[in-house]
C-alpha cells in the first residue's frame, strides 16, 4: 500500500515503484486521506494511471479522516504487507515539543514500512 497524501515525495515514490522490478507482480493499493476535492481526486488518478501504465493491478481511495488512523486502519483490515509513505519534514525541535505523525505511526506499525524523503 502507498500512503499517498499528493506531495511531491509521495509523487516521486509512486515513480519508484512504478520503475522498480522489486514490487514488479504485486498488487497495489493507493490510499489518500482527508477531504475529497477536485484537486485530490486527480492527483489519486494520476499515481493509479501511472502504476497502470507501468502494468501494476492499481486500486486507489480516498477516505475522510487523520492520516495516521485511516492508514492503521486500512493497513488492520486489508492485511497489507507492506506501507510506502512519506516522511513528514518536520524540525527535531518541532517534533520534540509537538511529537511526530510519523513516529507515532511507526510505533505502532506492525509490517515493514519504507518512509520516501
Amino acid at each position: 500500500m502507498i500512503a499517498f497524501d499528493g506531495g511531491i515525495v509521495t509523487r516521486r515514490g509512486v515513480e519508484m515503484v512504478a520503475a522498480s522490478p522489486l514490487f514488479r507482480g504485486l498488487p497495489i493499493h493507493l490510499l489518500m486521506s482527508g477531504k475529497e476535492n477536485k484537486e485530490s481526486l486527480k492527483q489519486l488518478e494520476w499515481a493509479k494511471t501511472t502504476l497502470e501504465a507501468a502494468g501494476f493491478e492499481a486500486t486507489s481511495s480516498l477516505i475522510p479522516g487523520d492520516a495516521e488512523t485511516v492508514i492503521a486502519k486500512i493497513v488492520h483490515a486489508q492485511s497489507i504487507d507492506l506501507l510506502i509513505m512519506g516522511a513528514f519534514g518536520h524540525s527535531p525541535l518541532r517534533s520534540l515539543l509537538f511529537g511526530s505523525k510519523t513516529a507515532d505511526l511507526l510505533r505502532f506499525s506492525t509490517i515493514p514500512t519504507l518512509l520516501l524523503r
